[in-house]
């Protein structure tokens, strides 16, 4: 929703110096409006708001309480007033009518929810967001400009995302960008040569912001982050102060954190400026950040909340305008303060109520804060980085890969070229995917090892999860990644843009294995319970179960999709029909677990893997064995045809080596050493030249890498070619044409969101007010409640001003006495008339208060 702005009256009751008025003409302006609501004051403001709301809304408004029938709601009204035209079109277009016999929310409360909802549903949502998307976002650009950019080195993404003003051909500027020199005497400039994505996303992760500017911290009750910020600061060898704040006064803190003045002093220790009752939409008025102006180069906010209100959940419109009004005041306030470029970070729940995440997003950007995309907000250890190693005919290329922007682990991946005669696969491989047991996966570049894209959304409440599976479709157009958490994701292989996302129930417990059918349009999955299900996506059905009797470690799809083989824990491996679930045929003979199960390219044989160590051939149609293989190095967690099926690829669980065997007679004609951990996948690329195998390869710290897959060329022939530029420069590239862009200022790099538990200063003994806990602060030895952690997402903005003089800051109308006097639901519930005044003056009172920055509570 968006505020309506209120003229301010020039009488103020509280000195500003001039340049600093616009910092808090808001916050005075919301004050007054609640002070002259008395009786002549609530006359003069019902005046003026009537004045200043045109016929057309109120004549939508009326309409909307006719229709819904709540003429005589205030708190309904209220909520129908501070909404803009296009708002009002919106609910009285929609089917959406409030539930009057809702238990848990009254009408006013679903309206305002409702509209909520809608505005969001048109943004990027508030999700984990890569600089990339919000990059795209802001100029309009499509898939095939994203393809172009996620290939570049740091040195040149940055080069391109700071010139682009939505006018030139981005074919042009990348090739502009190649031939710019590196950074030099900045931070910026390091590693210009790593993957640009990744390198960037780091720097927001690291905290790499500059190291002469001040930094604020805001409503850290127990000035823990600040400690933690200053501590993180001093090891980069900062210069720059950290200003830590607290709302609450000193005896107040003594009260709730006995080691609060420990605190302070170590903070004093570090240099750092400790200041108390600091209400940070009103810093303009406060002297002790006299002189700061245009100072500040990063603020931290983290979980803000304008304060809990008995019997009122955060969302309900009597107590919510105060949540909105703290970020757009925030945000404002500001502006007079922050140097140009300087980042502002702001933690919260994606899924909050009160301060809801467009909230943060739609105040940044009224006062031309760049969102920079969104962090997820807690890593829970740094992992070692082992080499990626590549042997691509006959030539190494050693590539020493940084941390990726998560903080996790680049897995151990060996290539090794084949002599393989036969078919071509259906399509050429160029790229590299792999998953690992930290829950990333990544895609590198076949030829230069470099790291090109990197997934990391599954981690539930309690960590980080193994992605148990990668699969790829046949035409290599759709890739899936399956995780131990019950997730699975589907992405196109062109982009990474993710198509498809499926969380199973709790009931499954974990997921073991996954596959993906050839035509992209299936997905088979095995649970821990042994349990076998297949997800027609495609037409988004539900998942189906596999009447599969027994306990099964792994399935597979034949080459036409048709049919699925399974692997059984009772010796034994079953091929289904994979429509109708109808059992085939039964392979018989293993004298252990059933380990894998495949169809050859032809399907007119299935090889075995079993936990005795023998591979075995069966004759697809008759369950006949055909050759048991000689023994191999014991248990095979992987095994595959090559695509001409003239011989077997297997994994070896011990011994640390791949093996190809002959179909024909069985002899190992080839084994790959190198690996110093047991492997978990093997398989031939698609035209069989090739062999890509991966493991943990714990003698250098790695984590397991459970799976790897080829991946076709990226689409890059689109926008974004130098070679696809106009030469003669006469006019905007294709995307950029009709692009109607109010802000054609040079663009500042934009920021990311992302998620708290991969921030590397989420380590913090959190506040009393932000750890979620019920009723109680949590002891010494408790740690950070993270209901639905996963959900914290770090909202990055960078300060990036026009220039122009902004209008009136706009806020949300806080409820007149009179409404709240009339509110039917909360601590006002069945109570009689006076009481309800009497609570009404209370609320009212408070509000008063909160809004001259007195801390209430």
């Amino acid at each position: 929703m968006v505020a309506r702005k209120v003229d301010a009256s020039e009488d103020e009751s509280e000195e500003v110096q001039e340049h600093l008025k616009d910092a808090v003409e808001g916050t005075l302006r919301l004050k007054r409006l609640l002070s002259q609501d008395s009786e002549d004051g609530f006359a003069k403001k019902k005046r003026a708001m009537e004045s200043s709301i045109d016929v057309d809304r109120r004549h939508r408004i009326d309409e909307l309480l006719e229709k819904w029938d709540r003429l005589d709601d205030r708190v309904m009204l209220h909520v129908l007033e501070g909404l803009e035209t296009r708002e009002l079109e919106y609910l009285a277009n929609s089917s959406f009518v409030p539930d009057e016999f809702n238990w848990r929310n009254i009408p006013a409360d679903q309206v305002a929810t409702q509209v909520a909802m809608w505005l969001e549903g048109q943004t990027l949502g508030g999700g984990p967001l890569d600089v990339l998307l919000t990059f795209r976002d802001k100029w309009k650009l499509g898939l095939d400009a994203d393809s172009v950019l996620r290939t570049l080195s740091h040195k040149d993404l940055r080069y391109v995302m700071d010139h682009y003003d939505g006018t030139q051909n981005i074919g042009k500027l990348v090739a502009e960008a190649k031939k710019s020199p590196p950074l030099e005497g900045r931070t910026e400039g390091c590693m210009p040569d790593a993957p640009g994505l990744a390198a960037i996303g780091r720097f927001h992760r690291l905290e790499l912001i500059d190291p002469t500017a001040d930094a604020a911290v805001f409503g850290d009750a127990n000035l823990s982050f600040a400690l933690n910020l200053a501590r993180h600061r001093k090891v980069l060898g900062h210069v720059g102060r950290v200003i830590a704040t607290t709302f609450e006064s000193l005896e107040t803190l003594r009260e709730r954190y006995e080691e609060i003045d420990e605190t302070i002093k170590t903070l004093e220790e570090h240099y750092a400026d400790v200041h108390h009752e600091i209400d940070c939409t009103r810093i303009a008025m406060n002297p002790k950040f006299k002189g700061l102006e245009g100072t500040i180069g990063a603020v931290y906010y983290n979980f803000p909340h304008a304060g809990a209100v008995g019997g009122f959940f955060d969302g309900h419109p009597v107590v919510n305008w105060r949540h909105e009004n703290l970020m757009r005041l925030f945000f404002r306030a500001l502006r007079s303060f922050m140097k140009v470029g300087g980042l502002v970070k702001v933690a919260s729940n994606m899924g909050a109520v009160g301060v809801r995440f467009s909230y943060i997003t739609f105040a940044a950007k009224e006062n031309e804060f760049d969102h920079e995309g969104d962090k997820v907000a807690s890593i829970h250890q740094q992992l070692s980085v082992p080499s990626l190693r590549l042997v691509l005919q006959g030539q190494e290329l050693s590539v020493e890969d940084e941390v990726s922007a998560a903080g996790l682990l680049v897995p151990g991946v060996e290539l090794t070229a084949v002599a393989q005669a036969g078919r071509s696969g259906c399509f050429e491989a160029a790229r590299v995917l792999t998953s690992s047991k930290d829950s990333t996966a990544k895609i590198f570049d076949l030829e230069t090892g470099t790291c090109l894209h990197s997934f990391n959304e599954n981690f539930d409440d309690f960590g980080y999860n193994d992605i148990v599976s990668a699969d790829v479709s046949e035409t290599g157009r759709i890739f899936l990644l399956a995780c131990e958490n019950l997730v699975v994701s589907m992405y196109k292989s062109s982009t990474g843009e993710p198509i498809y996302r499926l969380k199973l129930e709790e009931q499954h417990e974990g997921l073991v294995s996954a596959a993906l059918s050839p035509d992209a349009t299936t997905v088979l999955l095995v649970d821990a319970k042994g349990d076998v299900l297949l997800v027609d996506w495609a037409q988004e059905k539900a998942p189906r179960a596999l009447a599969a009797l027994g306990h099964v470690l792994q399935a597979n799809f034949s080459p036409n999709g048709a049919k699925v083989v399974v692997a059984f824990k009772e010796h034994v491996a079953q091929v289904f029909d994979a429509k109708s679930g109808q059992s085939a045929q039964l392979f018989k003979g293993h004298m252990g677990h059933v380990l894998v199960a495949r169809f050859s390219p032809d399907m007119m044989t299935v090889l075995t893997t079993c936990a005795d160590g023998v591979l075995r051939l069966f004759d697809a149609s008759t369950s006949c064995l055909i050759r048991d293989f000689r023994r191999h190095a014991g248990r095979a967690r992987s095994c595959c045809f090559s695509p001409c099926g003239e011989k077997i690829l297997v994994a070896a669980d011990s011994g640390f080596v791949a093996k190809i065997f002959a179909v024909s007679d069985g002899r190992c004609t080839r084994t790959f050493p190198g690996h110093t951990g047991p492997l978990w996948s093997a398989i031939f690329s698609p035209g069989g030249d090739a062999v890509l195998t991966s493991s943990g390869d714990r003698g250098n710290g790695g984590e397991r890498v459970l799976a790897a897959v080829f991946l076709p060329a990226p689409v890059t022939d689109i926008v974004g070619s130098a070679e696809t530029a106009d030469d003669e420069g006469h006019g905007p590239s294709p995307k950029s044409e009709g692009l109607d862009r109010e802000d054609k200022h040079q663009l500042s790099l934009p920021v990311e969101t992302v998620p708290f538990l991969q921030w590397n200063l989420h380590r913090y003994g959190r506040a009393y007010g932000d750890r979620r806990d019920s009723g109680r602060r949590p002891g010494k030895s408790e740690n950070y409640n993270a209901q639905r952690a996963d959900r914290d997402m770090v909202y990055t903005f960078r300060y990036t001003p026009s220039g122009k003089q902004l209008g009136p800051q706009g806020i949300r109308l806080p409820p007149t006495l009179s409404t709240l006097e009339e509110c039917p639901d909360g601590p006002f519930s069945w109570q009689p008339v006076e009481t309800k005044k009497q609570l009404a003056k209370s609320l009212h009172d408070r509000f008063i208060k909160e809004c001259s920055g007195i801390h209430v509570g």
